[in-house]
């Protein structure tokens, strides 16, 4: 299966990018698209693009794709517009079977093990499933930091079931591609929908359990002294293989460590609340 996964940031330059760069190009048969008004002077590996954009050529791209008449709103608004991507990048995804959305603030794993031999019997396929809370558990949902959606006219489309044109003009920030895109799809009993925490593989006819992702703040499963393992494509947390890293609360720590030397030969790097470092 050919996937094609989407990032969008405009703003300042990203410190830990090369970092980013280096876990997409251990997963070769994966391509990402990075939009940004920001220009890196790294090395860019083969399966990423990244191509100039600025916030305002986004909204002009989506006033005259979805209809809207939106004349200003803030960068991270942008993440509203995600469910709506295979129809705002129709022109980029039409050789690929999936088209999905990421953050930059991830380290990957090896995330093809965990996807691609499911993707063939799925519409969409999400890493945020509900986990267990003081007894509870919590409501799966679409994940912002990374989700996978089958480039087809029914999926593609989802969106339109919502007010979107509202929700898209509006400067209110809805989380729609988490909350409002997870209403849409419970609803569609047809889509072949996966959003659980674990993803199974079947190496040599043995089922092996293992993390798909884990953010820092995820219950149950980080704390702040743990240290995450990245070894040539592999990342590693207590000895078990994990699709990716989320470092979405890490990074506001005022002492994380955002000096990072060039990726080019780096095989191992560690990421913890202390920042990420190569030794």
């Amino acid at each position: 299966m050919k996937v094609v996964i989407f990032a969008i940031h405009f703003g300042p330059k990203i410190a830990w990018m090369d970092i980013f760069l280096k876990s997409c190009q251990y997963n070769p048969n994966i391509n990402w698209v990075i939009f940004t008004d920001t220009i890196y002077k790294t090395t860019i590996p083969n399966n990423v693009k990244i191509e100039f954009m600025r916030l305002d050529m986004f909204i002009e791209l989506a006033n005259n794709k979805l209809g809207t008449d939106i004349v200003n709103m803030e960068p991270y608004k942008v993440c509203d517009f995600r469910p709506s991507f295979g129809i705002l990048f129709d022109n980029y995804i039409s050789e690929y079977d999936f088209w999905g959305h990421c953050d930059l603030d991830i380290i990957f794993g090896d995330i093809e093990a965990c996807t691609l031999d499911h993707l063939p019997e799925l519409d969409i396929l999400s890493s945020r499933g509900g986990f267990k809370k003081n007894g509870r558990r919590s409501v799966p949902k679409m994940c912002g930091g990374l989700s996978l959606y089958r480039n087809s006219d029914l999926v593609n489309k989802l969106f339109y079931k919502s007010n979107f044109n509202h929700i898209f003009s509006s400067k209110k920030h809805f989380a729609f591609d988490e909350h409002g895109i997870s209403n849409i799809i419970r609803q569609n009993i047809k889509l072949r929908t996966k959003w659980d925490i674990y993803f199974f593989n079947y190496p040599h006819e043995t089922v092996i359990k293992r993390w798909w992702f884990c953010t820092d703040n995820h219950p149950g499963t980080v704390n702040n002294d743990h240290i995450w393992v990245w070894v040539s494509g592999k990342l590693y947390f207590r000895g078990r293989e994990v699709g990716y890293l989320h470092f979405q609360d890490w990074k506001r720590i005022e002492s994380f460590n955002r000096t990072i030397p060039s990726a080019d030969h780096v095989d191992k790097i560690y990421i913890s609340r202390f920042g990420i470092c190569l030794r």
